[in-house]
């Protein structure tokens, strides 16, 4: 339920609309609900929003696959920090683990 909220509220209409020079009207109700729907669909089956959220917004929105993939990144940034204080706040987080896995992905990633 969190990372829905923090889609739709937080990260979709704002960062969202402020990337893309377009009609707000159109660009609000449209990622209101990508958001809603890569919520739902994330959380029933489990897959990262990302896997779902960019097929959206390159089929529905015609965003770019470049810029699509930027964007997804900027939106999980949040859910991902609400998804890890969430299960941090339940001790279900391995601190270390983390930190490894961390590091050693920034040093890949490139």
């Amino acid at each position: 339920m969190a990372v829905t909220f923090v889609h739709v509220v937080l990260v979709l209409p704002g960062q969202i609309l402020s990337l893309f020079p377009h009609k707000k009207n159109e660009w609000s109700a449209m990622s209101i609900l990508i958001g809603f729907l890569v919520g739902f669909f994330g959380g029933l089956v489990g897959v990262g929003g990302a896997v779902i959220m960019i097929p959206f917004m390159v089929g529905i929105m015609k965003i770019g696959q470049h810029k699509a993939h930027g964007t997804s990144l900027v939106a999980l940034v949040f859910t991902g920090v609400s998804g890890a204080i969430t299960y941090a706040l339940k001790g279900s987080v391995d601190i270390m683990a983390s930190l490894l896995m961390a590091v050693t992905a920034v040093f890949a990633a490139r």
